[in-house]
């Protein structure tokens, strides 16, 4: 949300009266993403040779490892087990194939600790098996161990196949790749009724006496562009520790109304700890913000970040952010300088290969050196994201209450507000010319507050995006 200053006319002849201009600080929204074009939900095997199930013959005491070693090949994971708990009732037994065997039968439960635990186990009895050292490495990079992955495939590599040899390259390039600096950029056409979100009404009642805006208070339209551009990097540390780096740069420009233009340069460097189920990050930031060609404010503070996939179509995210605020003008610091805490839990179903849906909630605590402008806000979202053939669209929508702690110096009341956003995108991957993607976009906000002539606003926008992720 962004509100600019008001100015009035003064009439001394009616019961107008004049007021000191109201400020709002500009809120920088970051330019990001809303729909990913691949949209992984959930980590799948690595093997694409999968042979068809067929039964297994009852359990032969004298065959039992030609039986074990069908169900591995076979992929009946049912059966391993019963297998198992009898071969190792025989007075000899290899502990290699069992440690294979139920390595291969958590991989296959994506249970990846104890697998690759029982792996590394084949490996310390016999060091020269490629094979199980190719699949070590495998698992490794689906639990997001790319380090250890990297050091597997590499010593597996010169004794395998050829074929094999190409498969275990294109891993090692993946994970280099997935490693290196991933450059993103997007791009905008935007044109808006209401640049300086302000209240169409043109006078401000204060108990029975009016204050009557000029044009320059009421709804600006603006024409432009926004666009953002950034690089990023992941780097495996050692086993499932990363640092995690990026540097952004967006705003948005319009070319019919300068002063709202914007522009905004972020920096954040942070810890992840993360493998096939779950993730957990620390990720420290700073960001400065201009407003026109000035320099208009700065924030710094720290984001905690984690999700967790409960099974193949849920998966559960949540989010804690401090930051601190500085504004540069002395003026507007001295009433809106602080720090804002928020936080916010998701919950995505994958209801099938075509249909996603997801809600959260959120929380906002925006503290600052004026208390009528300190404010506590809760909200939600619920979101549907539906694709077909090589079309796909998503549509969103948010309710959020804010409530300001302070009474209002010229109402003397304290302000609320409703907000209401909503959002749609569709694209198709036809459109997409050499990586480019573009999106047709349409979004929707509305705040209905309790001191309506200044507060309550709508604005609605068609957009287009075309958008690189590389």
């Amino acid at each position: 949300m962004k509100s600019y200053k008001f100015s009035f006319i003064f009439l001394l002849t009616s019961p107008i009266l004049s007021a000191s201009p109201l400020t709002d600080p500009v809120n920088f929204e970051r330019l990001s993403q809303a729909v990913g074009f691949d949209q992984p939900f959930a980590k799948k095997s690595a093997d694409l040779t999968a042979s068809p199930k067929v039964a297994l013959p009852l359990v032969n005491p004298h065959n039992l490892e030609a039986q074990i070693n069908q169900a591995i090949i076979e992929q009946q994971w049912q059966h391993l087990p019963i297998l198992l708990q009898h071969y190792q009732q025989q007075s000899h037994y290899d502990t290699t194939l069992v440690h294979y065997a139920l390595g291969a039968f958590y991989y296959s439960q994506q249970r990846y600790p104890e697998a690759i635990q029982h792996y590394q186990a084949v490996l310390n009895q016999d060091p020269t098996l490629a094979y199980p050292r190719f699949d070590l490495g495998v698992m490794l990079y689906e639990n997001q161990q790319y380090k250890q992955a990297i050091e597997q495939l590499t010593m597996a590599k010169a004794n395998l196949a050829p074929a094999m040899q190409d498969l275990a390259e294109r891993y090692l390039a993946k994970m280099e790749k997935e490693q290196g600096w991933q450059p993103d950029f997007i791009v905008q056409y935007v044109r808006t009724d209401n640049v300086n979100n302000a209240s169409s009404s043109s006078v401000v009642n204060i108990n029975g006496r009016q204050l009557v805006k000029d044009k320059d208070s009421l709804p600006q339209s603006a024409e432009g562009f926004r666009y953002g551009i950034g690089i990023s990097k992941s780097h495996n540390l050692t086993s499932s520790h990363y640092l995690n780096t990026s540097l952004h740069y967006n705003g948005v420009y319009y070319w019919d109304n300068q002063d709202y233009s914007e522009q905004s340069l972020r920096f954040s460097l942070g810890y992840q700890y993360r493998n096939a189920k779950m993730s957990l990050g620390i990720t420290p930031f700073v960001e400065q913000n201009w407003l026109g060609n000035l320099r208009y404010s700065k924030q710094f503070g720290v984001t905690l970040h984690s999700y967790r996939y409960l099974n193949s179509k849920w998966v559960v995210s949540a989010r804690l952010n401090h930051s601190q605020k500085r504004y540069q003008d002395h003026l507007t610091a001295s009433r809106y300088d602080g720090f804002q805490n928020s936080a916010s839990l998701a919950l995505r179903w994958q209801a099938t290969r075509s249909w996603q849906f997801f809600a959260s909630i959120d929380a906002n605590r925006d503290q600052t050196k004026e208390k009528a402008s300190s404010s506590h806000k809760f909200g939600g979202e619920l979101g549907i994201i539906y694709r077909w053939k090589s079309w796909g669209t998503e549509f969103r929508s948010s309710y959020a209450k804010r409530h300001f702690e302070g009474e209002h110096y010229l109402y003397g009341y304290k302000r609320t507000d409703k907000e209401y956003r909503a959002n749609w995108s569709l694209w198709n991957e036809k459109w997409a010319w050499k990586g480019l993607m573009p999106k047709l976009n349409f979004s929707y906000m509305k705040i209905h507050s309790n001191m309506p002539d200044f507060y309550s606003r709508k604005n609605g926008e068609w957009f287009l995006t075309v958008e690189k992720r590389l």
